[in-house]
């Protein structure tokens, strides 16, 4: 009997490469980022809520290095708050994005373009990096696999559009995990160097990115060439440095931040929240071949890079599974190791024929197909609102409530003339006050649209600006009462003179019944007090900000 042939195996079937594959596989992955993030880049504002906040921390940054008022850095930043209400500068985010941001702010000028460019650089560099970090533990077959599954998973392209510390966390996470690999093959004190720069760059991005810095010291340590380097001064150092940096960071921020405490509170009642919502950030294909290429890894008897992997997944996936914070994009972090997995797919052959090759590459063009089908969701800009406010020659104080008022907020500040002359005030300030959503922290100021009036009237508002109603979301908690005891103020026509409406009708459906409204106070006081104060649960206590007299504006 003629014996049967065993199939290659997948390291075997990944030699069979054209001479340039590293190359030509990146410029791919590049391409692919731009295909998918380009489009529409200059329609529309800002979606998720926090957008504005990262959007408006890189400006901040840039303006302080561009004046340094190290003279009046309180003063400089209170007034910079006064008039542009929507910041998460280590109140609620971390410094690094910020940093980079403001580099691109530099050289591109403050815009939601440029902002939108600073994320899809984030992604084409975290791309390239699950490429390199793939490359080292699988082949390179599997690298260009697991970098286009990641890029066209649902979140992976959902967080393209959108200003948010996904990717550009994910970057560097990956940028630790080169490093550590490149330890991991050459244990010299260059690469722990560089890893613990990437790790506190992770961290300064995203606090929660932190999680990889334990997973891979417990991957490295089990190794023994890893453990016999400990003893050259670079190495230990540089653990050193990693180790008790974020503890110095969280002691350095801790008079200024509340949130954190409560969103990494323990809360099992939801351990399976993930589970739940794999079709929605994974996508259920992906991960069926990541099940399929972890076994393939282990009959491949690849069970160093399926540990790795494997124990990057379950840590990340057991830690946000038992603190209070859940929400589906929390769960990117999970993605790289996932999409790593099933790439690994890529090499597996039946009878001489690259089967695994077949339905990964099957799978890419489903999930891109998929994301280009769906094309981003631009939420509309308010400029046209700032715009007819600055026509109005007594403009300047504006209590702005809306969901979206960040994006009023950003467009104020990129227009010259309204950054110095309107100041936003926050009904989330004003009339009620929420560290992030309602059960962190969550204080009420009004309790009748009368004390909404009140409230006009004690700092001199002439100007409100207004969502007609909450878009259609599950979310109620958005519309918490005080909004519509508001909404029945401005209804009494003797008090509020109506000027504008603006229908929000996009490409979410869920604001065709939204408007946008401006209405002008008939008798505002022509005087207002010295200062204003406003509660900063985010921040565990209140904050006083002088006023400018109305002479100067």
């Amino acid at each position: 009997m003629t014996p049967v042939e065993s199939p290659p195996s997948i390291a075997a079937a990944a030699e069979k490469l054209p001479p340039g594959f590293d190359r030509m596989a990146r410029v791919v992955i590049v391409a692919a980022v731009a295909g998918l993030g380009l489009r529409g880049i200059t329609a529309g504002g800002l979606g998720w809520s926090d957008g504005p906040l990262h959007a408006l921390d890189g400006a901040l940054l840039l303006d302080f290095l561009r004046e340094l008022p190290l003279d009046r850095i309180r003063a400089w930043a209170d007034e910079f708050y006064l008039r542009h209400p929507s910041i998460g500068f280590i109140v609620y985010y971390p410094p690094g994005y910020a940093a980079v941001e403001a580099l691109f702010y530099a050289l591109g000028g403050v815009s939601i373009v440029t902002a939108r460019v600073c994320i899809l650089a984030h992604a084409a560099g975290a791309s390239l990096l699950l490429y390199d970090v793939s490359r080292r533990l699988i082949d390179r077959r599997a690298a260009l696999a697991a970098a286009l599954l990641l890029l066209t998973s649902p979140h992976g392209a959902q967080w393209l559009f959108d200003i948010m510390l996904e990717w550009p966390a994910t970057l560097w996470i990956l940028a630790t995990v080169c490093a550590a690999l490149r330890f991991r093959e050459d244990p010299r004190g260059r690469w722990a160097v560089l890893g613990t720069i990437a790790f506190i760059a992770a961290f300064l991005t995203k606090q929660t990115a932190g999680f990889i810095g334990p997973v891979l010291a417990i991957l490295l340590l089990a190794e023994r060439p890893a453990r016999a380097a400990i003893r050259q001064p670079a190495v230990w150092s540089s653990l050193l440095v990693a180790a008790t940096f974020p503890l110095i960071y969280l002691l350095a921020v801790r008079p200024f931040t509340a949130l954190p405490s409560q969103l990494l509170q323990l809360e099992r009642s939801d351990a399976f929240f993930y589970v739940r919502h794999f079709g929605e950030t994974a996508g259920w294909p992906m991960t069926a071949l990541a099940i399929v290429g972890l076994f393939a890894l282990v009959r491949e008897r690849n069970l160093r890079a399926g540990a790795w992997l494997l124990i990057w997944f379950i840590a990340w996936t057991a830690f946000s599974s038992v603190i209070a914070a859940k929400e589906p994009r929390y769960f990117f972090f999970a993605l790289p190791p996932m999409a790593v997995l099933a790439g690994a797919c890529s090499g597996i052959m039946l009878r001489d024929r690259r089967i695994g090759a077949f339905v990964v590459a099957w799978v890419v063009g489903l999930q891109a197909l998929s994301a280009v089908r769906e094309h981003p969701r631009y939420l509309p800009r308010y400029d046209m609102a700032v715009r007819a406010l600055l026509a109005c020659d007594d403009a300047d104080l504006v209590l702005v409530d809306a969901v979206r008022d960040g994006q009023f907020i950003f467009d104020a500040y990129c227009d010259p003339t309204a950054r110095n002359r309107l100041i936003p005030l926050r009904a989330s300030k004003l009339l009620y006050a929420r560290a992030a959503r309602e059960k962190y922290g969550y204080q009420q100021f009004v309790n009748s649209p009368q004390d909404c009036v009140d409230l006009l009237a004690r700092y001199g508002v002439r100007y409100v600006l207004i969502e007609s109603a909450l878009p259609r979301t599950d979310y109620r908690d958005a519309d918490p009462p005080p909004r519509a005891m508001l909404r029945q103020a401005l209804a009494d026509a003797d008090r509020f003179e109506p000027l504008h409406a603006w229908p929000l009708r996009c490409d979410d459906p869920a604001w065709n019944d939204v408007e946008l409204r401006l209405y002008r106070v008939r008798v505002a006081p022509t005087t207002r007090p010295a200062t204003i104060t406003l509660p900063m649960p985010s921040m565990g206590r209140a904050i006083t900000l002088p006023l400018p007299p109305r002479d100067r504006q």
